[in-house]
């Protein structure tokens, strides 16, 4: 069965070019995590939010594409938009570079939030 998708949803070559972009980010902001670590209260943080923003973008998958819930995808994006613009927040306080390349991302994640709700309800 095929999915009915709202007339906004981006090509399929567009998710892959961000997903390629979210890791090559993500790498980024864990090495420069990894190398520039200090007993700082908020280089802790910084670290522990990007480990679960990695695993928060797993759990994602899973319920999306294994469980092929559009509800869950929807619904989860909910806590991890909250995760990673937390991620943000820290970022900025401790690693200019890293909050730079996290931006884009959150706005991808505006995006995602609308266009799962909008692929939820086409095919309920």
């Amino acid at each position: 069965m095929e999915l009915e998708k709202p007339w906004y949803l981006v090509p399929l070559w567009a998710f892959i070019v961000v997903g390629i972009l979210y890791y090559i980010m993500a790498g980024t902001i864990v090495y420069r995590q990894l190398v520039n670590f200090t007993e700082s209260k908020r280089r802790k943080t910084a670290f522990l939010l990007t480990i679960g923003m990695l695993a928060g973008n797993e759990v994602w998958n899973y319920l999306f594409f294994g469980l092929k819930s559009t509800f869950l995808g929807f619904i989860s994006l909910i806590p991890f938009l909250m995760l990673v613009a937390g991620l943000a927040y820290t970022l900025k306080k401790v690693d200019l570079f890293s909050f730079v390349i996290l931006i884009p991302y959150l706005f991808w994640l505006g995006y995602d939030l609308i266009w799962t709700y909008g692929l939820h309800m086409e095919n309920i």
